[in-house]
């Protein structure tokens, strides 16, 4: 019978589209970026890169915060994956665990254009294992390996985004490498922030008022 999709006036339409659009744009800029804009045209750009140029740079965009809940994840898993499908992928094990990306079974992170790291765990404090990111960000071709297959080896641009409490250490150069950007996000819509009462733009944070920013973007 296949899916049956609710008929909505092209107006209507256009409306909620426009609406999302300046909502995620007011997201990445105010929350994201922090108000920063070169690390909102940098994401801007990143998330283009991602969506318009695959096979031609891999990208490393780590997105830094002590609070948790504060709108990282808001924006980069629910709202961008959703537009990205099956091309996203969110992985569940530690980023050097056996089926993590830099583990020997790492079969289900090919052919993504996405790959959203969040938080990563002990990864974050293990140094050593820094070295084996900088080997994987510096190579085009990686090889893929499912258990009890032969691994494929093939080409890999995929962008990786880290939704971090802490700093990787991924120099990949002498002077480092443009490709890797930390962006420290607002803390101001945090849950923490939030319930002690922050003052936000000359105003008190509070729950309501966290919650319907969430909602329609409003301030």
């Amino acid at each position: 019978m296949g899916i049956q999709i609710p008929y909505m006036p092209r107006d209507e339409l256009k409306s909620q589209v426009v609406a999302g659009v300046n909502w995620a744009t007011s997201h990445l800029n105010n929350i994201i970026a922090n108000g920063h804009v070169p690390s909102f045209v940098f994401t801007r750009n990143t998330i283009a890169h991602i969506l318009q140029c695959r096979g031609k740079l891999r990208t490393f965009l780590q997105i830094y915060s002590k609070e948790q809940q504060c709108g990282k994840g808001i924006f980069f898993d629910n709202f961008l994956g959703a537009i990205l499908g099956a091309n996203f992928y969110k992985p569940t094990s530690g980023l050097c665990d056996d089926e993590g990306l830099l583990g020997k079974f790492n079969w289900l992170h090919h052919s993504k254009l996405l790959i959203l790291l969040d938080e990563n765990g002990e990864f974050m404090f293990d140094r050593r294992r820094h070295a084996k990111l900088r080997t994987w960000f510096s190579s085009n071709r990686v090889t893929f390996t499912q258990k009890g297959c032969t691994g494929v080896e093939m080409n890999d641009f995929v962008c990786l985004i880290s939704l971090t409490n802490d700093l990787y250490s991924i120099r990949v150069e002498a002077r480092g490498d443009a490709r890797s950007v930390p962006i420290p996000i607002n803390e101001g819509y945090s849950l923490a922030s939030a319930e002690a009462g922050t003052i936000v733009d000359g105003t008190p944070m509070t729950i309501d008022r966290r919650k319907q920013y969430f909602c329609d973007g409003t301030k």
